[in-house]
């Protein structure tokens, strides 16, 4: 017997493209050391502190839910996708994704989330993550819209071809 999921995805899909909302949380990395080269930097003590707060907030937290986690190549990505996984107990696959460096166009992850019928947490970088969210919500990137701070993370929920805000969370929260 199929689940409601399954047959909400059968039988809306038919009719509307990514008829289940799908939960996309943008995590931009935590605090890193300062060194060179960029590739390479890990997270800071106070970096780790931060990946750590938003996992007890979160952890179980019915606003927070993911299937899969996308990571730059950048190893203070990386870390903070691991050390978030681990902290919230996740068991959902982790995925070194190409194309979500701090400079790297957005049009191509519009394309791979057009794709996504699922919940995904993408932890990246600056000005990527502000400018892919800009993207989605009105097809352009012009202006400024979010503060990322390091450390912070924005859910976006797309149901029937819209993108919408759901909330941000900063790390300033925490203290």
């Amino acid at each position: 017997m199929k689940s409601f999921r399954e047959k909400a995805r059968i039988c809306g899909s038919f009719f509307y493209p990514q008829a289940l909302p799908m939960n996309l949380y943008l995590y931009r990395h935590a605090d890193a050391v300062k060194t060179v080269p960029d590739l390479s930097r890990a997270l800071s003590a106070k970096g780790r502190d931060q990946v750590m707060r938003m996992a007890r907030f979160l952890k179980g937290n019915p606003a927070f839910s993911t299937d899969e986690i996308w990571h730059s190549p950048y190893l203070r990505a990386k870390q903070t996708a691991e050390l978030f996984a681990k902290q919230m107990d996740l068991k959902c696959p982790l995925v070194e994704q190409e194309g979500i460096a701090p400079y790297d166009l957005t049009e191509r992850m519009e394309g791979l989330l057009g794709k996504e019928q699922r919940n995904l947490l993408i932890v990246g970088h600056q000005p990527y993550l502000e400018q892919l969210a800009l993207h989605l919500l009105h097809g352009d990137t012009a202006g400024a819209m979010f503060a990322f701070k390091k450390g912070a993370m924005l859910c976006l929920k797309h149901h029937y071809s819209i993108w919408e805000i759901q909330w941000m969370l900063t790390p300033k929260l925490f203290k």
